[in-house]
């Protein structure tokens, strides 16, 4: 009762499970059949995405909404506790918005949005970093090695362009750099991105301008080698 729209959820096991959403976090011990609403450090936080790296150890990411003024900043909470409590991380340089949020370990982090950042400190302080080749409005990253992360998200030229790339980033060496890599054509609105493997990956989105069915890709050789994937019929 009193929870809004929820955007995002993390389990680390058969039962331990945290969601967020608007101004709101909820966790859950039994496998998600109850739910329990949290505290949140701050009001006017709008939650994107979250990650559970153990039952103890939570990130989640979003936008907060700051007092007397009309622009939004990227806001990033960690938890030692399940979920149970958090507190609200220190991001050094100016990022509009962060969409989501992936580790390498317990404690290297990575979180894309407007801009790439990246935490040492088991997500206590982020840092801007930058891409080879620059990098788009970023939604979606995963983290499947303590090396590898992809990071996926729509390009704004496939408004008026059915054939344009989406965007995406990898790393290789543990989030020292970041590069861009070149996704199929007509990939424009890619939204989501899972890896299960350094190699193995699959990746999707909305229906792009002028397209009969939303975008999949799958790639069994890294970021850099997505390729188109069937949609399911109709």
């Amino acid at each position: 009762s009193g929870v809004a729209g929820l955007s995002s959820v993390s389990c680390v096991g058969p039962s331990a499970c945290v969601a967020v959403g608007e101004n709101a976090v909820v966790t859950s011990s039994n496998g998600g059949l109850t739910w329990t609403s949290q505290t949140l450090p701050q009001n006017g936080l709008t939650l994107l995405g979250v990650n559970c790296e153990s039952t103890t150890f939570c990130v989640a990411a979003g936008m907060l909404e700051p007092h007397n003024a009309t622009v939004n900043q990227g806001a990033i909470l960690t938890s030692t506790d399940g979920g149970n409590t958090w507190t609200l991380a220190t991001i050094n340089g100016e990022v509009a918005g962060v969409a989501d949020v992936s580790c390498l370990s317990a404690t290297t982090c990575v979180a894309v949005g407007s801009n790439v950042l990246v935490s040492r400190d088991s997500g206590a302080t982020w840092n801007v970093v930058g891409v080879t080749g620059g990098a788009g409005q970023l939604l979606s990253i995963s983290c499947p090695s303590t090396t590898t992360c992809v990071a996926v998200g729509p390009n704004p030229a496939g408004i008026s362009d059915s054939s344009a790339p989406g965007d995406a980033i990898e790393t290789t060496d543990g989030a020292n750099t970041f590069h861009a890599v070149s996704l199929p054509s007509s990939s424009s609105s890619v939204f989501e991105v899972s890896c299960s493997t350094a190699t193995s990956c699959m990746a999707a989105g909305a229906v792009g301008a002028n397209a009969t069915a939303p975008v999949f890709l799958a790639s069994s050789g890294g970021a850099a080698n997505f390729s188109n994937a069937a949609a399911p019929s109709s």
